[in-house]
């Protein structure tokens, strides 16, 4: 009877001894299951959520426009005119918050820094309807190299580049135009261009967008406003 009893309770450990390891395989998988929905959930929400956003700006404008008073304008091509007068106004006024408008000028100037010309454009209005920041604006402190100014900023990224990538900054005698091929030292600029960029850019976006905050919350304080700034003017 010993014997028995022994043997039947040694096979029903052998029984639950399985059984238990797949209530903790079942209960792993269902933690691994929640925990992937719960990511895939978030990862949706941050993507879909600012593209809500944008759309929802993208109505309130355009039923700001249908609502704003048709300018008086003497001559007109294609309506472009009164269009720029309409719409203008109201794109300025965009998240025109001091917080957001200094944002703007900083990423508008730290892409604007980039050697990536022909596509600052269509890069800073991409995140800017992505950030919901004003886009004009935005779009306007892309121009911080403008063709003046943009010697400046393409020797500072190199520089600023090459100290980053090799620790020293590079050696611009004449010389190195002379014996180098031109080609590679094309391809070597844009490198050290792209990656002293994002420092100068950042510094320079902190600069004039802590400017840009300084100004405007000065404005708030004085009681002044865009409108009274425009009906000034």
């Amino acid at each position: 009877m010993k014997g028995s009893a022994s043997g039947s309770r040694l096979r029903t450990h052998r029984i639950s001894l399985p059984e238990a390891q797949h209530a903790d395989a079942r209960t792993r998988t269902a933690r691994d299951r929640a925990a992937r929905s719960r990511f895939v959930i978030g990862l949706r929400e941050t993507l879909i959520a600012p593209l809500r956003a944008a759309r929802d700006d993208m109505r309130a404008f355009r039923e700001a426009y249908r609502e704003a008073p048709e300018p008086t304008i003497g001559w007109d091509v294609l309506g472009a005119r009164a269009m720029f007068r309409k719409g203008m106004p109201l794109l300025l006024k965009e998240h025109a918050s001091p917080t957001r408008m200094a944002a703007a000028v900083w990423l508008g100037t730290f892409v604007g820094c980039s050697p990536l010309y022909g596509l600052h454009y269509f890069i800073v209005i991409f995140l800017a309807v992505f950030l919901r920041l004003n886009k004009v604006v935005t779009w306007l402190a892309t121009n911080v190299s403008f063709p003046a100014f943009a010697p400046f900023v393409a020797f500072a990224s190199i520089q600023a580049g090459s100290f980053a990538t090799t620790g020293a900054f590079m050696d611009l005698h004449p010389r190195v135009f002379l014996t180098e091929d031109l080609g590679e030292l094309a391809r070597r600029f844009f490198f050290l261009w792209l990656v002293g960029g994002l420092f100068v850019g950042a510094a320079l976006g902190v600069v004039l967008g802590g400017g840009t905050y300084f100004v405007l919350r000065r404005l708030d304080r004085s009681g002044e406003s865009y409108d009274n700034l425009q009906s000034r003017g």
